[in-house]
C-alpha cells in the first residue's frame, strides 16, 4: 500500500530532480571543457609542428644564402685587380664629388668598406677619390682633415671641390679653407660660394691648375668691393668648359679672352661693358649656354659681326640701345631660348628695340627654326606679336612686357593659325581680360576638337598671365568667375590676371 505524499514531501522531491538536472549539467560542461582543451591541444601541437618546419626552412635558406655570398666572394676574389679596379671606376662617375662629412649611400665609401681585398684596391685606384663637396659651417676642423685625407689618396690627378658657406660665421679653419684646402692640389673643377675676404685669397693660387681646369663658379655669398679674377688675362686656359663668376670680380681691365675660345657654359651675373661682352661672345664661338648683364648705353658704335653657331640659351640683360646694337649683331640659328630682359639695376630703362630689328635677326639666323622660348623685357614701343608668332612657328613660351594682342591676333592664336605651339604666354602690357579668357576658352576647345587633322597639332596652354585693364567691381569678379571655372575644367591651365 503506497504511502500518501505530504505537500513537504513533494515539495522535497522537486528540489532532488532539480539537484540532479544540475548535476547531469555540470558533468556534460565538465566533458564539453575536456573536449575543447584536448582540441585547443592538438592545434597547438600541430603549430608547433609548422614553427619548426618553417625554422627549419628559414635555415635551409639561410645556409643557401651563405653560399651564395661564399660563391660570389670567391668568385670575385678571383678576378684580377686591374678588373675590380676597372669595375669600381664605372661605379663612380668620373666627375663625382662626395659630400662630408660621409655618408653610406655608395661611392668609394662604401666599395672601400666591402671588405679588406676591396678596400685595398680601392685606395690603390686614384680616380675614385678626386671629388669632395663641403658646407662650412661654425666647427670645421674635423671635415677639413676628412677633406684632405680623402683627397691625398687621387695622388697626381685633379681634384673637384666645391665649397659653400651660408650666413654663419665659422672658425679659422673655414676662414682659410682657400690656405687649408683648395690651394693644395691641382684642379678639374672648383666651386665657391663664400665671402668676399675667403674668395680674394685665390689670386694666384689657381697657377698650377691652368692646364687642368675644366669647370670654374666662383660666387661671392657676402662682403664688397672687386675681387681680383684668379687668373691672368694672358692665361691659357685649354681645357676650361664651364665659367660661372658672380659678384664683384675686376673685370673691367679684361683686355683679350682668347683663352675662352673652349667655353660652352658662361654666365658672369654682374655689369660688364658693352666693349667687353662683344669680345667674349666674339671669341667664345663654341659656347652653348650664354648669360651676361650688359650695361646700358646711348653711344653705339658699328655694329660688330657676332656668329654663335652652337648657341643653344642665350639670356643678355641690359637696356637703351644695347639691345638694338646686340641685336643687330648676333647671328646664332640654333637657338632654343632666347632672352632680352631688364637689368635689375636699369629699372627705369627701356630697351630701344623693335619688332623689325627681331625680324632681321630671325631672317639672319635662318628663320631661327629650333627656338622654342622668347623672352623680351621691356621696349620703348610696343612689339608686333602677331609678326613674331608668325616668323617663329616653333614658340612654346612667349613672355613680352610691352606687346600687342588685337582681335586679329587673338582669333588667330585661338584656332592655332599663329602660335600653334605656344603652352605659355605672359604679357606686362595691359589688355581686355574677356578678350584673354575668350582666347584660352577657343583655343582649349579647338584642342579637344579632333584628335587628328590639323587641329590635333594645337597645344593647349599651361600658363596664362596678363595685366588686364581697370574694370568695375562687379565685371572684376565675373571675370575671376569665369577664369576659375575655365582652370576647373581645363585642369592643367593656369590662368593669372592681373588688375592693377
Amino acid at each position: 500500500m503506497e504511502l500518501p505524499v505530504t505537500p513537504v514531501g513533494k515539495q522535497n522531491l522537486t528540489f532532488k530532480d532539480e539537484l540532479g538536472i544540475i548535476q547531469q549539467n555540470q558533468l556534460a560542461a565538465e566533458e564539453s571543457l575536456q573536449h575543447v582543451r584536448a582540441k585547443i591541444k592538438d592545434q597547438k601541437e600541430q603549430l608547433y609542428r609548422q614553427i619548426e618546419g618553417l625554422q627549419y626552412q628559414v635555415l635551409v635558406l639561410k645556409n643557401q644564402e651563405d653560399d651564395l655570398v661564399d660563391a660570389i666572394k670567391r668568385w670575385h676574389n678571383k678576378l684580377p685587380p686591374e678588373i675590380l679596379r676597372h669595375i669600381f671606376k664605372c661605379c663612380v662617375h668620373e666627375k663625382q664629388v662626395e659630400a662630408i662629412p660621409v655618408t653610406y649611400k655608395g661611392g668609394a665609401y662604401t666599395i672601400s668598406h666591402v671588405c679588406s681585398a676591396w678596400r685595398h684596391i680601392a685606395l690603390d685606384t686614384p680616380e675614385l677619390w678626386t671629388g669632395i663637396s663641403l658646407q662650412l659651417t661654425k666647427e670645421n676642423e674635423k671635415q677639413i682633415r676628412v677633406a684632405r685625407e680623402w683627397l691625398s689618396r687621387a695622388r697626381t690627378l685633379p681634384r673637384s671641390i666645391s665649397i659653400k658657406q651660408g650666413s654663419l660665421e665659422c672658425d679659422g679653419w673655414g676662414n682659410n679653407i682657400i690656405l687649408n684646402l683648395v690651394a693644395h692640389y691641382p684642379l678639374r673643377s672648383l666651386e665657391l660660394t663664400l665671402p668676399h675676404k675667403q674668395l680674394k685669397q685665390l689670386e694666384g693660387l689657381l697657377d698650377q691648375s691652368l692646364s687642368t681646369l675644366e669647370v670654374l663658379q666662383l660666387k661671392r655669398s657676402s662682403g664688397s668691393g672687386l675681387l681680383p679674377l684668379p687668373f691672368r688675362p694672358t692665361d691659357t686656359l685649354p681645357k676650361m668648359d664651364v665659367l660661372v663668376l658672380d659678384g664683384g670680380w675686376d673685370l673691367d681691365n679684361l683686355s683679350a679672352v682668347n683663352s675662352w675660345c673652349g667655353i660652352v657654359h658662361l654666365n658672369i651675373d654682374q655689369r660688364i661693358s658693352v666693349r667687353l661682352c662683344v669680345m667674349i661672345l666674339q671669341q667664345c664661338s663654341q659656347v652653348e649656354f650664354c648669360s651676361l648683364h650688359v650695361q646700358s648705353t646711348d653711344a653705339v658704335s658699328t655694329v660688330p659681326e657676332i656668329i654663335l653657331p652652337q648657341i643653344r640659351c642665350l639670356y643678355i640683360y641690359t637696356g637703351g640701345t644695347t639691345t638694338e646694337f646686340l641685336v643687330d649683331a648676333v647671328t646664332a640659328p640654333k637657338l632654343k631660348d632666347f632672352s632680352f630682359l631688364r637689368d635689375e639695376s636699369s629699372f627705369h630703362v627701356y630697351s630701344d628695340i623693335n619688332t623689325a630689328a627681331f625680324c632681321q635677326m630671325i631672317e639672319r639666323c635662318q628663320g631661327l627654326k629650333y627656338l622654342t622660348t622668347f623672352r623680351v623685357g621691356p621696349t620703348s614701343e610696343p612689339l608686333n606679336t602677331l609678326t613674331l608668332l608668325e616668323k617663329l612657328p616653333h614658340l612654346e613660351t612667349i613672355q613680352i612686357e610691352n606687346g600687342i594682342l588685337d582681335e586679329d591676333a587673338i582669333n588667330r592664336i585661338s584656332l592655332g593659325k599663329v602660335g600653334s605651339k605656344l603652352r605659355r604666354m605672359i604679357f606686362e602690357s595691359e589688355h581686355d581680360a574677356n578678350e584673354i579668357l575668350r582666347m584660352v576658352e577657343a583655343r582649349q576647345q579647338n584642342v579637344s576638337l579632333n584628335s587628328c587633322g590639323p587641329l590635333a597639332k594645337i597645344s593647349s596652354f599651361t600658363e596664362i598671365t596678363f595685366n588686364c585693364e581697370h574694370l568695375s567691381s562687379s565685371s572684376k569678379e565675373d571675370v575671376i568667375s569665369r577664369k576659375n571655372a575655365l582652370e576647373n575644367s581645363q585642369g592643367e591651365v593656369n590662368i593669372n590676371l592681373k588688375f592693377d
